[in-house]
């Protein structure tokens, strides 16, 4: 009896450490995707908008999710198939069970791009991390990235603020904003403050 006791004890042990293993690898997994599918979007638009300028201007400016299939901006995405079809078959939820965004965001006085927001809702906080931190700018045109750990996603004074930013970097209870991009990891810290559900909206040109 205490023979079996002391297996079934390892045998408790050795299984916790796998669980966690296991969920601690597809967290990875769902981070790598991510990064992907953000880049197949970013690229993807760009391109469109280089080959077919006219349709900037019919991209809605609203900030209706895209799992709403009646939403203007799902329409051009599904025609146009700017999506990766992982996300598509996934109703247009994100690999963290969040929504997504996607909308246009006018011009930039001193370029000639075009400027598209692409928000991803509902992240954990160790993925919201290593994402706020990321440097896409140098090869997807981004320019501000503001991350928040409120489920508010309205609410623009909450986390940083970094990239086009109109006020010097300050650090306060409230507001983080830094010209300098990619995001320090002390900065993303403070901002991806929820466990489950933080907010990350990049917005590129």
């Amino acid at each position: 009896m205490i023979e079996m006791l002391g297996v079934l004890a390892i045998i408790g042990v050795l299984s916790v450490g796998g669980i966690a293993g296991y969920s601690k690898a597809m967290e990875r997994y769902r981070v790598n995707e991510t990064i992907n599918q953000v880049s197949h979007i970013v690229q993807n638009t760009r391109d469109l908008f280089k080959t077919q300028p006219d349709l900037y201007g019919s991209m809605s400016t609203d900030t209706t999710v895209m799992s709403n299939s009646s939403y203007d901006n799902r329409i051009l995405a599904d025609k146009v198939k700017l999506f990766p079809t992982s996300l598509v078959k996934n109703g247009y939820k994100n690999l963290f069970g969040g929504n997504i965004k996607f909308y246009a965001s006018g011009r930039f006085s001193n370029d000639d791009g075009k400027a598209f927001m692409l928000t991803f809702t509902g992240i954990p906080q160790e993925a919201c991390i290593e994402l706020a931190t990321r440097n896409w700018q140098s090869s997807l045109g981004l320019v501000a990235v503001r991350i928040s750990g409120s489920d508010d996603d309205s609410n623009g004074i909450a986390g940083i603020y970094a990239g086009n930013c109109t006020t010097k970097y300050k650090q306060g209870s409230s507001r983080i904003c830094a010209k300098d991009m990619p995001v320090s990891i002390e900065q993303a810290v403070i901002s991806c403050d929820m466990e489950k559900n933080n907010n990350i909206k990049w917005k590129f040109y």
